[in-house]
């Protein structure tokens, strides 16, 4: 495995990315981590997200991942959650 620097945004950033020469360099694992800003403080909570980076043999429309709430839980449970926020899918 290869780690490389970080590099940070104030209220942003990546650490720990890795990959494997010995297998395939395309992959990619990291952490990606932001600050959720609220009213009640300047830089509101830090969220971390573990994630990996894949090519795909194939096209897909852009991916948004975003934090789900109590009442994206209840929808879920009623049967009628939909993972586009705006409702449409």
């Amino acid at each position: 495995m290869v780690a490389v620097p970080d590099v940070r945004h104030p209220r942003h950033g990546t650490e720990n990315v890795v990959w494997d020469r010995q297998w395939d360099e395309k992959v990619r694992a990291f952490d990606f981590w932001y600050h959720d800003t609220g009213a009640e403080r300047a830089l509101g909570s830090r969220r971390r997200f573990t994630c990996a980076v894949v090519p795909l043999g194939f096209t897909s429309p852009r991916l948004r991942v975003v934090p789900r709430d109590v009442v994206d839980d209840i929808a879920w449970l009623q049967g009628r959650w939909s993972p586009d926020p705006t409702g449409e899918a």
